[in-house]
C-alpha cells in the first residue's frame, strides 16, 4: 500500500487539537453560561498541556506518510502518538461537563476515539509494512531462483534418427534416459522451490496485518499455499513413468502463483483501502461536528 494513499486520511491527524482550540477561542466570549465557559477553559488547559506531544503526533504522521521516507522508527513514533491521544482522551473525559455541554463533551471524546483508532491502524502499518515487503522480496527471489534453475536443466531435443536398428534402439534408450534425468532434475528444482516457499510462508504467517492490508496479505498466503501444492503435484508428475500430465500440471503450477492477482483479490484489496479512507475521513467529519456544536452553543447561550 502506497504511503500517499494513507496520507489521504491521516492529513487530519491533529484535527482533535484544532477543533478544541477553535472551540475555546469562540466560546470564551460567552457570558451567558459560565459553566460552559469554565468547561471549555478546562478542555483548553488539557490542550495546552498536551500541545508539544500533539505536535509530535502530527510529526509522526508526516514522517510515515511522506513519499520516499526511509525512517525506520515510524512505528515507535506512532506508538508514542497512540499513547499521547490516550492521555488526551483520559484527561478530557475527566473534565466534568455541564448539561448544556454534554453533547459537545461526547462529540469531542468520539473525535479523539476515531483519531486514536486510525493512529493505531497506521502504527500497525508502520510495523507491518517493512516485514511484509521483506517477505515479498524473499518470495520474488524464490521465483527468480526457480526460473534460473529450470533454465539450466538440459532437456534433450527430439530429432530424426538414422542408422541400423541397433543404433536407433540405442539412441532411443539414450534419449529416454536423458529425458528421465531432465525430468528428475526439474522435479528437484521444483522441490527446492517448494522448500523456499515453506520458509516464505512461515515469514508471512508470523505477521499480523492491519485491516487495510488484510486482503492483500490473505491473497499472498493463498498463493503460497496453492503454489506449494501445485509444485508438489508437478514434481510427482515429473518423476512418474507416465509424464503425459506434466503440461497440465505445469500450467496449474504457473496459475497458482497468480492467485493473488485475481479479480476477486484485487476487488477485496480496493474495498479495504476504501474502508480505511472512510475511517480516516470520518475524523474530519467528527471535527466538523464539534465545531458545529460549538456554534450551536454560542447561539443558544447568547
Amino acid at each position: 500500500m502506497d504511503r500517499r494513499t494513507l496520507a489521504l486520511g491521516v492529513v487530519a491527524a491533529i484535527a482533535v487539537a484544532t477543533a478544541i482550540a477553535v472551540a475555546v477561542v469562540n466560546e470564551r466570549h460567552s457570558t451567558k453560561r459560565s459553566a460552559v465557559a469554565s468547561y471549555i477553559d478546562s478542555v483548553d488547559r488539557v490542550q495546552q498541556q498536551m500541545r508539544l506531544p500533539l505536535t509530535r503526533v502530527l510529526q509522526a504522521y508526516h514522517d510515515f506518510t511522506r513519499p520516499g521516507s526511509t525512517r525506520h522508527d515510524s512505528a515507535k513514533e506512532l506508538a508514542n502518538a497512540t499513547r499521547t491521544l490516550a492521555t488526551v482522551r483520559r484527561r478530557i473525559a475527566a473534565v466534568t461537563a455541564p448539561p448544556q455541554a454534554a453533547r459537545l463533551h461526547r462529540l469531542m471524546l468520539e473525535l479523539v476515539d476515531q483519531e486514536t483508532n486510525v493512529t493505531m491502524e497506521v502504527q500497525q502499518l508502520a510495523a507491518f509494512v517493512p516485514r511484509y515487503r521483506s517477505a515479498l522480496a524473499a518470495y520474488q527471489r524464490a521465483g527468480a531462483a526457480l526460473s534460473r534453475s529450470l533454465a539450466a536443466v538440459q532437456i534433450p531435443k527430439p530429432h530424426r534418427l538414422r542408422g541400423t536398428r541397433a543404433q536407433i534402439g540405442k539412441a532411443q534408450r539414450a534419449y529416454a534416459a536423458a529425458s528421465v534425468a531432465a525430468a528428475t532434475d526439474q522435479a528437484d528444482v521444483v522441490d527446492a522451490y517448494d522448500g523456499r516457499l515453506l520458509r516464505v510462508l512461515a515469514a508471512f504467517q508470523s505477521l499480523r496485518p492491519p485491516n487495510v492490508l488484510a486482503p492483500a496479505y490473505r491473497a499472498q498466503i493463498l498463493a503460497l499455499v496453492a503454489s506449494r501444492a501445485a509444485g508438489a503435484r508437478l514434481a510427482a508428475g515429473l518423476r512418474s513413468p507416465d509424464r503425459s500430465r506434466v503440461p497440465v500440471l505445469g500450467r496449474a503450477f504457473t496459475e497458482a502463483s497468480r492467485v493473488s492477482q485475481s479479480v476477486a483479490a484485487q476487488e477485496a484489496e480496493i474495498a479495504a483501502i476504501r474502508a480505511y479512507n472512510r475511517r480516516a475521513r470520518a475524523i474530519t467529519t467528527a471535527a466538523s461536528r464539534v465545531q458545529a456544536e460549538v456554534g450551536r452553543l454560542q447561539q443558544a447561550l447568547t
